[in-house]
């Protein structure tokens, strides 16, 4: 059979104006023949079988180390048909393969394949796969059409399915409508956009936008924009997951939306993610959150992200799902949260729940439930299962900027540090921990509020009135254990009285205690306030105390200590 393309050999001797040729002969070599599949037999109608002639023309690509070059039409493949290794494969524009369902073209690598980032080349219901891995993939391969291209992108991924490694899937500078969601299940897989302003993936259907269950697996550089209600951007329950530079926009006036939603994975990497919301509907809707890590799920980090404009309850949660405690080393970092608002309930910035070694470090948060009420810019819990504790708490080098309600709350902590944070706003909680009645608090000494101040609440829920010639315990007022840091404080009580006396209160390590002492002119509402110094932990926890001369009665609204 007759080649249509040959080895050439140039040498080239240079001689100018009759002198001799300087230094030794100029060789060229070209190497690759193509081999037309026309010259094999190949029709290109788009109805007669091309299978056969396009493995001849193969078998003499295989031999002489070639490429299979395929003019402009439509190749009918109605059997499976593979490519030998070495063999590149060269697509002209308009040049498909229409393989027929249930068949494969089978080529060793995406990069065999010579046809431009926005060409078709597949057409039918076959399958294209490789036999190594690696690689980058377009989509538009497939024929993206701007109508149901999640089709086409899980094509592209499935096309790694033999090897069960995958490549790149690289996203070009465009809008895909999706219509469906990106299905992520082949491990090693890396989804990868433009950039977050230049590729955008638009999903109007009720589905997740993209959803990964592989190991392994990036996404990267691109816009989501969600724009149906109760449904996640991106849900993963992989492992070892990097989700980097997405930008992504949840619908307005929606309930129930999560940006970056994931489940029992470990070692997740969120990077440089922007998530927001409409500012324009804030307060309107409900259940709406920023990044939602729960299950089983170790080694996290998320940095540098900003979270905005969120209409729901919390602009970054970490708590256990159903069964298992969230693992060890969750950091949050470099993060930027603002304007958190529940239309109904209270909103945080960051909450967490049921973890060990948790990091809070560089955030700022600002505007969370802004001119509302019961806001917390940053919270910590016993999550879903009553009794289990989150502790090797820090949370530092924070800024915390709102209006109303609570800068830090927690709720059942064990080992936790609150340092180097700044508070701004007009509340008045820097650091708040609370607790159901009567229950301990913290189970260790290893606690502690630094500068450049903090607050330790005591008590905030008014109950009957007590009295008492000698000290007794506050009802309700947690016990809590005393710092590991020595340091000054002030006890701060705000309280009702019911006639003229004298009202003692003590908050004491059993080590130094701090008393505030008032004088009542009669009944109404007044503070106690006493400065002291803690030199440490005592040998038990401190506890409220309060007592009144000639029976009188008193009513706490709040305790505090304010460390400095």
């Amino acid at each position: 059979m007759k080649k249509l393309s040959i080895f050439l050999l140039l040498i080239c001797t240079t001689i100018a104006f009759g002198q001799a040729a300087s230094g030794p002969p100029a060789i060229l070599i070209v190497k690759d023949p193509w081999f037309d599949v026309r010259a094999y037999g190949a029709v290109g109608d788009g109805a007669t079988d091309d299978a056969a002639t396009i493995v001849l023309a193969n078998t003499a690509a295989a031999v002489a180390g070639g490429t299979v070059f395929f003019p402009t039409g439509t190749h009918e493949i109605s059997s499976d048909t593979s490519f030998s290794a070495g063999v590149n494969v060269k697509l002209i524009g308009g040049t498909k393969l229409s393989v027929d369902s249930s068949k494969t073209v089978t080529i060793e690598s995406p990069r065999n394949i010579i046809a431009s980032p926005n060409q078709q080349i597949m057409s039918g219901s076959g399958l294209l796969r490789w036999t190594d891995r690696g690689g980058k993939v377009y989509a538009e391969w497939w024929g993206i059409d701007g109508t149901a291209d999640a089709t086409e992108i899980n094509a592209a991924i499935q096309s790694f399915n033999e090897v069960n490694k995958g490549g790149i899937i690289q996203l070009l500078d465009k809008t895909y409508v999706l219509g469906a969601k990106i299905d992520i299940d082949i491990a090693s897989t890396q989804l990868r956009g433009m950039g977050p302003g230049a590729t955008i993936l638009s999903q109007s259907a009720a589905a997740t936008t993209v959803e990964n269950s592989a190991v392994y697996v990036t996404l990267s550089d691109f816009m989501i924009a969600q724009n149906v209600g109760s449904q996640d951007a991106i849900y993963s329950t992989g492992h070892f997951t990097n989700i980097n530079r997405i930008r992504i926009a949840l619908p307005a006036a929606q309930n129930n939306n999560i940006g970056i939603h994931t489940f029992d994975g470990y070692q997740t990497r969120i990077y440089q993610c922007d998530i927001s919301g409409d500012q324009s509907t804030l307060g309107t809707n409900t259940g709406n959150i920023g990044v939602k890590v729960e299950g089983a799920s170790q080694n996290f980090s998320i940095r540098d992200c900003t979270i905005a404009n969120i209409q729901g309850t919390y602009g970054i949660w970490a708590g256990k799902g159903s069964s298992d405690n969230i693992g060890g080393s969750l950091l949050i970092d470099g993060c930027d949260i603002e304007n958190v608002v529940n239309g109904s309930n209270t909103s945080v910035g960051i909450g967490v729940g049921s973890i060990y070694g948790v990091w809070i470090t560089h955030c700022h948060m600002e505007g969370i439930n802004s001119g509302g009420s019961g806001s917390t810019a940053f919270w910590v819990s016993a999550g879903l299962e009553s009794g289990t504790d989150t502790s090797g708490l820090e949370i530092s080098n924070n800024y915390f900027q709102y209006d109303s309600g609570l800068g830090i709350k927690l709720d059942y902590v064990t080992g936790f540090r609150i340092k180097d944070n700044v508070f701004g706003g007009a509340a008045q909680a820097f650091a708040r921990l609370t607790t159901t009645a009567n229950t301990t608090v913290s189970t260790s000494a290893d606690w502690m509020v630094t500068s450049p101040a903090g607050i330790l609440e005591l008590y905030n829920s008014p109950a009957a009135a007590q009295a008492s010639a000698t000290y007794v315990n506050v009802t309700d007022a947690p016990a809590v254990n005393a710092p590991a840091s020595y340091g000054y404080a002030k006890l701060v009580v705000n309280f009702t009285a019911d006639k003229s006396a004298t009202y003692t209160f003590k908050y004491s390590d059993d080590s130094t205690p701090i008393e505030a002492t008032v004088a009542s002119g009669g009944a109404g509402t007044k503070q106690a306030v006493a400065e002291g110094v803690f030199d440490g932990p005592g040998t038990g926890l401190g506890k409220l105390q309060a007592k009144a001369t000639d029976s009188a009665t008193w009513i706490i609204q709040k305790a505090y200590l304010i460390f400095y």
